[in-house]
């Protein structure tokens, strides 16, 4: 697929620096690659924010229980990394 279109001449010069530093192969690549790292940010920036939304509605009770499901899962992987690993052949 093709796009053309005029971009502001700081950000053809980052897409420029992109390609010479080896990040991309091309300003369409360099593109693409700039697209996905924003969506990336606005994503987590979304999961950020529903996630607030959902623990700011949980009751007292609720959240009583979700700290505590908290730190439970915290200890488990205590435990999981305090664990040595089997068949490992040493």
């Amino acid at each position: 697929m093709r796009l053309s279109t005029a971009v502001a001449l700081e950000n053809l010069s980052y897409l420029e620096s992109m390609v010479s530093n080896g990040c991309a192969d091309s300003i369409a690549e360099a593109v693409d690659l700039a697209v996905t790292r924003l969506r990336r940010i606005e994503n987590c920036t979304r999961l950020d924010a529903a996630t607030a939304a959902y623990f700011d509605g949980l009751s007292p009770e609720a959240q009583s229980e979700e700290r505590k499901l908290a730190r439970l899962l915290h200890r488990s992987t205590r435990i999981v990394k305090a664990r040595p690993r089997s068949g490992s052949g040493r």
